[in-house]
């Protein structure tokens, strides 16, 4: 245990004493009671503000904000999402809003609705932070929970706490592989320093200090992708203005493996998934794609980058992507 963290006793405290906004926000969150009692605790021991990635309806929001003395930003994706039997949503955004609201924390939060990594979401994180850098990371998205923290990293205080969700999970079993190797990489490395494991499976750590912002900020992270189905898989892109359904079935994207394109473009989703062999779709600002081979993007080995108009950009980069062009 880093000894600038109050000692593991306490944080076992933390965990086993529930207060009235733990239990207000387990109400709403797929979060576990206990971790939500450590997020909480964190956040009123944080030195700057709040950075959050996927609060989903507010729960880890409530928890973090209603005892910081600090700003919190959240950026939530939106949209609905109809198949939890607990916790439905048929406006993620909304719901967030009114739970904010009923818990009296909404003049703390700003709700920044986009893709964490698009540019414009990014962009407008850097602007509300105001020249401020964060003292606590809380990342509960998928796919991307590796790219966002590099990224994110450089608007982190070197001294910054950093939570993760699902490095273990009997549900997101694929998620909770890729997230665990990753955060035991920046362990071994010397770059994140592990508070506990609370909750149903959310990790609890910091910054290392020296120079390890630094090297997070430039670890090479797994391309932030998903299986969509069949042989087709699914990853954020940008250049929303520019997508298939926008263009009608002509965006100018390319997308590359190890420099050679892929193709052919604009084909149906159901085609993908069938026939995977290079072919992709660029639609909603995301790509459903099929490598060349139809083996696993993550693990192959191969480089996976868009080009636009002459300018290439390395899907896995840490990088903001483009909203549009």
């Amino acid at each position: 245990m880093n000894p600038e963290l109050q000692t593991e006793k306490e944080v076992e405290v933390w965990k086993t004493l529930p207060t009235d906004t733990t239990k207000r926000a387990r109400s709403i969150s797929m979060l576990g009671e206990a971790a939500l009692s450590v997020l909480e605790q964190l956040a009123i021991r944080s030195n700057g503000p709040i950075i959050e990635l996927g609060p989903y309806i507010g729960g880890s929001t409530i928890a973090m904000a209603t005892g910081c003395r600090h700003r919190l930003v959240t950026v939530e994706l939106g949209g609905e999402n109809p198949r939890d039997d607990h916790l439905a949503s048929k406006d993620i955004i909304a719901d967030l809003r009114r739970n904010l609201r009923d818990a009296n924390v909404a003049d703390k939060v700003k709700i920044i609705q986009g893709h964490f990594r698009s540019a414009a979401v990014y962009d407008e994180v850097v602007q509300d932070m105001a020249g401020t850098l964060a003292g606590l990371l809380f990342i509960d998205v998928h796919p991307g929970t590796e790219p966002a923290l590099s990224l994110y990293a450089r608007l982190l205080r070197d001294d910054a706490f950093v939570v993760v969700d699902d490095i273990q999970s009997e549900i997101a079993t694929e998620k909770a592989a890729s997230v665990r190797g990753f955060i035991d990489t920046l362990k071994a490395a010397g770059i994140l320093t592990e508070i506990g494991v609370f909750g149903w499976g959310t990790w609890f750590g910091k910054l290392a200090g020296g120079d390890a912002r630094r090297r997070l900020i430039m670890q090479t992270a797994p391309l932030p992708c998903v299986r969509e189905n069949g042989l087709c898989w699914h990853l954020y892109a940008g250049f929303e203005r520019l997508s298939d359904d926008v263009t009608g079935n002509a965006s100018p994207l390319s997308l590359l493996e190890d420099g050679r394109e892929l193709g052919p473009p604009h084909c149906l989703h159901a085609d993908i998934r069938a026939h995977g062999g290079g072919r992709f779709s660029h639609w909603g600002g995301h790509l459903w794609f099929s490598s060349a081979d139809n083996s696993d993007p993550r693990f192959n080995g191969r480089r996976y980058s868009i080009r636009l108009k002459g300018r290439e950009i390395d899907l896995a980069a840490s990088e903001p992507l483009p909203a549009d062009d």
